[in-house]
């Protein structure tokens, strides 16, 4: 969740509105360098620097589940009504898991949930289900816009541990006796939507990151090529 919300915090911080004088006339957008630096400085709070950690973690979760369903992901129809967008979309899908299998080393999810084979792949599973019931909180938010983006971006996280914790091209569900059954693996439309717009996200907030840095820094900032 502190990725998550540390990547709003980015967005509101590189696209944030200042209205018009006595709130007459169109207002401006700009970055705020100023709400940046207090939310990850570490002139408040020590955990700055580890909330952006958080984000590059989720990016390379993310990423991590990506390059381990391209070989699905290649294969859908993404279907969307049009022909000329059906195969736009299909390229620029292939496209990207081409680019994407150029860094093959992001994340190892064997790491996470060792043990006992078949403790480990409850304790996968009731994580997984946590982040349905984030969801399911996120219904309670009033305003519309940040319901939407916050039940895609979790979502789309719950998609990303799906298809890290499946044993692809299978997978596990539990059945109503509680036994581990082995099926083949799908993602519903909803999933992929929700694992490609949540990585976008994490992407263009790491993209502002780097744009912040140097605004911060000023003269002794110095980019690296990762």
């Amino acid at each position: 969740m502190s990725g998550m919300h540390s990547a709003i915090t980015i967005s509101i911080s590189s696209h944030n509105y200042k209205p018009a004088p006595h709130g007459f006339g169109s207002g401006t957008w700009f970055r705020n360098t100023k709400m940046f630096e207090k939310a990850f400085g570490t002139a408040i709070s020590a955990e700055g620097p580890e909330r952006l950690k958080n984000v590059y973690f989720v990016y390379l979760l993310e990423l991590r589940a990506l390059m381990k369903a391209a070989p699905y992901l290649q294969k859908e129809l993404f279907f969307t009504g049009n022909e000329e967008e059906d195969r736009e979309t299909r390229q620029l899908v292939e496209d990207l898991m081409e680019i994407i299998k150029t860094y093959p080393h992001q994340f190892d999810e064997t790491e996470m949930f060792t043990g006992v084979e078949s403790h480990a792949r409850e304790l996968r599973e009731e994580f997984r289900q946590h982040f349905v019931n984030i969801s399911r909180i996120m219904d309670c938010v009033e305003c519309d816009k940040c319901r939407l983006w916050g039940k895609l971006q979790t979502h789309g996280m719950g998609t990303a541990l799906k298809i890290l914790f499946s044993d692809l091209p299978s997978s596990l569900f539990k059945s109503q006796e509680s036994a581990m059954i082995p099926t083949n693996f799908q993602l519903t439309r909803n999933e992929v939507v929700a694992l490609f717009q949540s990585f976008g996200r994490y992407a263009s907030s790491i993209f502002e990151v780097e744009h912040f840095r140097p605004e911060i820094m000023g003269k002794n900032y110095r980019r690296t090529e990762l």
